[in-house]
């Protein structure tokens, strides 16, 4: 499954804009005859959910911050964090990681009828109790799937030492059970044998397809697995590699967000030179 590279599409903003540091960590849906990507803004020290806009998924339009940081107490009071919007009832969810001036990192939701004014439902998955495989954090990503009439949330779940990519399921979305990890570390010398982080799960022609960052302690790549049923996933490898000396990625590759586009894969992801991480756009063959 080769992907060809198109280069950046959301650059990072000017001095005062809130993606002054680092626009990245993109979601994609179609919503409203455009496409909607809602990415992560960095400022250097404030992160904050954003959007932007485009009808050819190259020209994009900013729309500024769409989810804001939560009041005194809030599980979001510190940071809106690593994120997945979908569309669902005609409506877009984003469910992301809030972050408490505790440092705890919870799963929670915020709803939209027009993609732009959003409303906070709050927290629907904590951090798991002493000795579970998320007993630290939730952490570093995921991904929302429909699937049989219910949602698959895949997300990082972090024990103290190392990530790995869990399951939770709901049936209306908001109250969740957690089914324990379904894809874990590689084995030593492999390109995820450190962490395999911020899922993106596809399903195309009868099988699910996660897409995810395959962390070896030294660089960060995309990789994937496929699974039939959503829940047993087998490693297929890298899909797309660092870039070469001087490329806008050649530091590493994070945070897929895939959608099919004329029966093809499209890919958002993050290109980071070592100084700075910027949305590019790669497509398969």
């Amino acid at each position: 499954m080769p992907f060809v590279k198109k280069g950046v599409v959301i650059p990072d903003g000017g001095a005062s804009d809130i993606d002054s540091s680092w626009a990245y960590n993109g979601s994609v849906v179609r919503f409203h005859n455009k496409y909607y990507c809602y990415y992560l803004g960095y400022t250097g020290s404030i992160i904050r959910i954003c959007l932007a806009i485009s009808r050819d998924l190259m020209h994009w339009t900013k729309k500024g911050i769409v989810i804001p940081a939560g009041g005194a107490g809030e599980r979001d009071s510190s940071h809106s964090w690593k994120f997945k919007a979908i569309v669902h009832n005609n409506r877009i969810y984003i469910y992301y990681i809030g972050i408490g001036t505790d440092a705890i990192r919870t799963l929670c939701l915020a709803t939209s009828k027009d993609g732009l004014h959003f409303t906070k439902k709050g927290a629907v998955i904590g951090r798991g109790s002493a000795g579970e495989i998320d007993d630290a954090n939730i952490d570093e990503g995921l991904s929302i799937a429909k699937r049989n009439n219910k949602f698959y949330a895949y997300y990082g779940g972090y024990d103290g030492s190392n990530i790995r990519i869990c399951l939770a399921i709901s049936k209306d979305g908001v109250h969740f059970i957690k089914k324990g990890a379904v894809l874990g570390l590689g084995a030593v010398g492999e390109i995820d044998d450190i962490g395999s982080v911020a899922p993106e799960i596809l399903k195309s022609n009868n099988k699910d397809y996660l897409f995810y960052t395959g962390n070896d302690g030294a660089v960060t790549r995309i990789c994937y697995g496929s699974a039939k049923d959503g829940i047993h996933f087998t490693r297929k490898g890298v899909v797309i590699g660092v870039g070469a000396g001087g490329e806008i990625d050649d530091g590493g590759l994070y945070g897929p967000s895939v959608f099919l586009n004329n029966n093809k894969f499209n890919m958002l992801y993050d290109g980071s030179d070592g100084a700075s991480n910027r949305i590019c756009y790669a497509m398969s063959n």
